[in-house]
């Protein structure tokens, strides 16, 4: 028995370092400060100045999420590094696939979860979300450890445990990553109103995940990193097939058929999913995700399609016929068919890395750090990303500055500011672009691109 589990642990070694070692040999994920998601960029910032009791701005930019205690062995070892960050998302994203495959493993067929973890890591949405350090990732490591602390629970059968406090911890860490955490503490509760263990420890769990969801929910205050009411259908499409055109027929076409496979296997699946905790968990977050969509959701939904896909694909047989090829050859035809499209999805990705092309919000943070990179005075740059801005110009960066009806207000208090950067076709941001146009003598545009403008403050004896 030890033998074997030195051996299965011996191959998962050797599978993570052929993996990760492809993945890093074919540059799949480049060490630039572009393309990083901001709220991973305000926790690593954080973190990191933490560690070196460094003096930042970025300790007042709203409340961080769970990955700046996931963060905290990279502060300790390798503060400043982004390559470790990476690589610890890398490691992060192969350990969340570990625990599906045993939860697909015990609740479904070994075959299954042979294939559908092996297209999960190498799906080129995974690889974008490594790249960005993003929030999907940690949802799927933590959707897998709360599964587990669910079953430790569970087969204590005792009242107040640590496994019920870790487990509270868990679910409030998830909560802060993204809305679509909420579908975890939704399945937690819909798991214990259907199958409790007693009524004392429904009562419990009902009333601590209660309390943690709503608690996180009010601090998070609306998660203000999260672009809200995209159109599901072309950002599904764009985040699988990873194209920066989300309004393409390409985007529009994959959307449409991935979401119309998603509800054919929803429904053939609808008893196993009423059941089973963690893929009750994973449809709520999917669902909740329709009025949040994004890559992060859409890695969520990718996970259980090709979870529950598999199963299904699998199991469907021809009837009144014998062999491999007759019960299982539309289903590997199929399969080869969506990991020939990935590995595409993973060579175009690396055609765009290659190509700089880091998407227009970052183009633009590139602009502004190239064309103030010779500058030797203090730079005390307003951004709408600060954390990205940040970390692209190792210097300080401040949110963006509040709007007013009075414009001698605003530029007091602005004074301080020597740039400001900031998308004007966001709809949040339509006031301050009217309000910096009426006072572009004293705040002139210095670039206008896709991904916004770049905007310089000038001081009242500079203004001509």
């Amino acid at each position: 028995m030890i033998n074997d589990r030195i051996k299965q642990r011996a191959v998962i070694f050797a599978l993570l370092l052929i993996w990760a070692g492809l993945i890093l040999w074919f540059k799949l994920v480049q060490f630039s400060p572009y393309g990083i998601e901001e709220g991973a960029s305000r926790a690593l910032l954080l973190v990191w100045s933490l560690a070196e009791r460094v003096h930042t701005s970025v300790v007042f930019l709203n409340t961080p999420d769970f990955r700046m205690l996931i963060f905290v062995p990279l502060a300790l070892y390798w503060a400043g590094s982004l390559l470790a960050a990476k690589v610890f998302t890398m490691l992060a994203l192969f350990a969340a696939v570990l625990f599906f495959y045993r939860w697909s493993k015990e609740h479904m067929d070994n075959e299954v979860a042979m294939i559908a973890s092996g297209l999960l890591l190498i799906a080129p949405l995974s690889l974008q979300q490594i790249d960005a350090i993003g929030a999907g990732i940690y949802l799927l490591l933590t959707f897998g450890v709360g599964n587990w602390l669910d079953q430790r629970i569970r087969s204590k059968e005792k009242l107040l445990t640590a496994w019920y406090f870790v487990h509270l911890i868990v679910i409030a860490g998830i909560i802060s990553l993204h809305p679509i955490g909420l579908g975890y503490a939704l399945g937690v509760l819909w798991s214990w109103q259907r199958q409790p263990i007693n009524s004392a420890m429904k009562k419990q769990i009902l009333m601590g995940v209660g309390l943690s969801a709503v608690f996180v929910g009010l601090l998070q205050a609306g998660w203000v990193h999260i672009e809200w009411f995209n159109n599901p259908i072309t950002t599904l499409g764009s985040a699988v097939l990873q194209i920066n055109d989300a309004d393409s027929s390409a985007a529009w076409f994959t959307g449409t058929l991935i979401l119309i496979l998603f509800a054919i296997v929803i429904i053939r699946s609808r008893k196993f999913i009423l059941n089973n905790h963690l893929a009750s968990s994973l449809l709520l977050a999917s669902l909740i995700g329709l009025l949040s969509a994004d890559k992060v959701w859409a890695l969520l939904l990718l996970t259980l399609l090709l979870y529950l896909g598999a199963q299904q694909l699998i199991h469907a047989q021809k009837f009144g016929m014998r062999g491999f090829m007759a019960q299982r050859g539309l289903a590997f035809a199929l399969l080869f068919i969506v990991a020939f499209v990935f590995m595409q999805g993973d060579k175009a990705r690396h055609s765009t890395l290659a190509r700089g092309d880091f998407g227009d919000n970052d183009r633009l943070i590139e602009t502004l750090v190239t064309s103030i990179s010779n500058d030797e005075k203090k730079l005390h740059v307003s951004s709408q990303w600060p954390g990205r801005t940040m970390l692209a110009l190792k210097q300080a960066a401040f949110p963006l500055p509040p709007t007013t009806d009075d414009d001698e207000y605003f530029l007091k208090i602005t004074q301080g500011l020597t740039h400001i950067i900031f998308d004007h076709t966001d709809p949040r941001n339509i006031a301050l672009a009217r309000q910096i146009a009426r006072l572009s003598a004293n705040m002139p545009t210095l670039t206008r691109e896709p991904g916004g403008v770049i905007i310089e403050v000038r001081t009242l004896d500079e203004t001509p």
